[in-house]
């Protein structure tokens, strides 16, 4: 499509009878209608596939949600950590079950999300951009783990803590802090498991939801 407006301006220095000039501004012309009902029907089915995408987020939420925030906030998070940990272990090809539980068990030097986190970062596994979230994701966890009370999304502090997750689209961040924090979740599986490229493209196009393998 982009190719047809300077074509369309080469007819003014076009050489050839003024039927023949006709003839190649009808043809350009019906290029042009043709480029702008395909583009607008590429636009349809991708606002269309968003709000599929959209409506399957929301069901997971649902699903998610229904466990209580206590025991979700740990367990989403303690998915993200297993995700980060097979990043690292990917890694290293000499890791042997010894070593591995020497590593990233106990009082191991990778046995806790925090070191993890670091040595991912260290030797660029992740960008220091996706090590900043998992680190908001790590504190939002203990949050909930060390408190004294139950906490709820409902709550002030909870709701100002997920607003500082960075990357959820905007339709998703409107829905409040629950889903705010589902699609958190989806965004840093996403980028784990595809690259921190493939998640900004995703976030870009709406498209980043929970994956159906963290419901389970």
């Amino acid at each position: 499509m982009e190719k047809i407006p300077l074509e369309l301006k080469a007819l003014d220095s076009f050489e050839g009878t003024s039927e023949e000039k006709d003839r190649e501004t009808q043809r350009l012309m019906r290029r042009l209608k043709r480029a702008v009902f395909e583009t607008e029907s590429y636009v349809k089915v991708l606002e269309g596939k968003k709000r599929e995408l959209l409506d399957g987020f929301m069901k997971s939420n649902e699903t998610l949600m229904s466990r209580g925030p206590h025991g979700v906030v740990l367990a989403y998070t303690q998915i993200v950590d297993n995700e980060l940990t097979r990043v690292i272990q990917s890694r290293m090809p000499s890791l042997d079950k010894h070593t591995k539980e020497t590593l990233f068990s106990g009082t191991g030097g990778l046995a806790t999300f925090s070191a993890r986190i670091y040595v991912a970062k260290a030797l660029a596994l992740i960008e220091p951009k996706l090590a900043a979230e998992l680190h908001k994701l790590r504190k939002f966890r203990n949050m909930f783990a060390h408190s004294d009370r139950v906490l709820t999304f409902d709550d002030e502090q909870v709701a100002t803590m997920v607003e500082k997750f960075d990357g959820v689209m905007a339709d998703i961040r409107a829905l409040g802090p629950k889903a705010m924090f589902s699609g958190t979740i989806a965004v840093l599986l996403t980028a784990l498991r595809e690259g921190p490229s493939a998640a900004e493209q995703k976030m870009e196009a709406g498209v980043v939801q929970l994956p159906d393998s963290a419901i389970g």
